[in-house]
């Protein structure tokens, strides 16, 4: 095939703020889900990896509270929140719960990205 770009797993980005954006972290381009592959300085251009199953902090809260996540659950990206993984459907839909973390807490699951 003549017009293919690439497979589209691994896609460029450039940090147009002014923080690091650490390697292995939630980064969503637009509304494309990546995970950082390594620290992307400010101006700089990096990479983020479009598919897989990561390790990610998630907590469990959504717009009206705490509430559990369990395995299948969507998981958002809102950039405003710490951490910035939820249940919180007001952000964008960043994948899939592939683990569980208790109503109100925050910990590390493998997330399936969307």
């Amino acid at each position: 095939m003549r017009n293919k770009i690439s497979r589209g797993e691994v896609l460029e980005i450039k940090n147009t703020g002014g923080t690091l954006i650490t390697g292995g972290s939630p980064y969503c381009l637009g509304h494309i889900p990546l995970v950082i592959t390594g620290d992307v300085q400010p101006g700089a251009t990096g990479v983020g990896d479009r598919s897989g199953i990561f390790k990610l902090t998630v907590k469990a809260v959504d717009g009206t509270g705490n509430v559990p996540v369990t395995s299948g659950d969507r998981i958002f990206y809102s950039a405003g929140d710490t951490p910035v993984l939820s249940r919180k459907d007001t952000g964008v839909l960043y994948g899939y719960a592939y683990g569980d973390v208790p109503t109100g807490a925050t910990a590390s699951i493998p997330v399936l990205l969307a």
